[in-house]
């Protein structure tokens, strides 16, 4: 009788799958103070170790802040690299905190605008950005927002792992979304007539990424220069009648955070004077909170 093959391609992937997610879990029972002490060395051997990107960083925070002086730069440089760290082991963390672990240290400063949003029934656009825990925003936002909450991401090639990271962030509520699938999910939010055809829910998309196709993109003012930023965003507001929201964030401690909710329509005449419109408004507000904070 001959024996059928073996995929050892497969065996293989299924044996890292299951090397991979048990450091995570095993990491996520870590205590904080383990963590941070993991953390530190972590920086040093970024930073000064593998001078992860190095000149890539200073010519950006030169660019962004070029009245500041070296001294400052520098420090800000070097701040961002610890905070960058700290971000790694808060995600590996991530799934093994519970709900009011993850509560405690990230709090929201703005409950009456989550009230308002619950209270108006229509969707919602999150337009999110790379600043402080970006992950765990995501994960609040589907916590405490009365909305279905779908993060837009690009899935990755190593299946398993994929499935394993969608069920991870399911956990609080938060349903994945590939970018090749959101125009399918507006179909079903508007019928032919334009009306609104099912609950409201939250699209949040992290737009603060170089666009792949730069004609295609919204060309905003973003520190006095012309800078290419996604048009999805904006395209999904416009399109179901979304009310553009900017989620921001703000560091208080060591894996300590504050987050908040911004209206876009409130905080700026931009979406009125720019054809990019609600683009321009998020570029602004991530804008305002990049110089308040600029080393997260």
């Amino acid at each position: 009788m001959t024996m059928p093959p073996v995929n050892n391609n497969a065996f293989a992937k299924k044996w890292l799958f299951m090397g991979v997610t048990g450091v995570f879990r095993a990491i996520g029972v870590l205590p904080w103070a383990v963590l941070h002490a993991g953390s530190t060395v972590l920086f040093y051997v970024i930073r000064y170790g593998f001078r992860y990107r190095v000149r890539v960083v200073e010519q950006n925070i030169a660019r962004l802040f070029p009245d500041k002086s070296l001294v400052w730069r520098n420090g800000v440089r070097d701040r961002f690299y610890r905070h960058f760290a700290d971000v790694l082991v808060e995600t590996l963390k991530t799934s093994g905190m519970s709900r009011e672990d993850l509560s405690q240290r990230f709090k929201c400063v703005t409950p009456e605008v989550i009230r308002e949003l619950a209270a108006s029934g229509t969707p919602v656009t999150g337009f999110s950005s790379h600043l402080g825990n970006w992950e765990w925003l995501a994960l609040k936002l589907a916590m405490d927002m009365p909305h279905t909450c779908y993060g837009v991401y690009k899935p990755l090639s190593f299946k398993a792992l994929d499935r394993w990271m969608q069920g991870s962030r399911a956990r609080f509520g938060l349903q994945l979304i590939p970018f090749t699938d959101v125009s399918r999910l507006v179909r079903g939010m508007v019928g032919e007539g334009g009306e609104r055809a099912s609950a409201p829910i939250l699209l949040g998309l992290l737009a603060d990424q170089r666009p792949h196709r730069r004609e295609r993109a919204d060309k905003v003012r973003f520190f006095g220069r012309e800078t290419a930023f996604f048009p999805g965003g904006r395209w999904f507001t416009d399109r179901t009648g979304a009310t553009p929201i900017f989620g921001f964030v703000r560091k208080v401690g060591r894996s300590r955070y504050e987050w908040g909710i911004e209206i876009l329509n409130d905080k700026t005449k931009a979406r009125e004077e720019s054809p990019c419109g609600v683009t321009q408004a998020f570029a602004d507000r991530l804008e305002f909170h990049l110089r308040a904070q600029p080393e997260i």
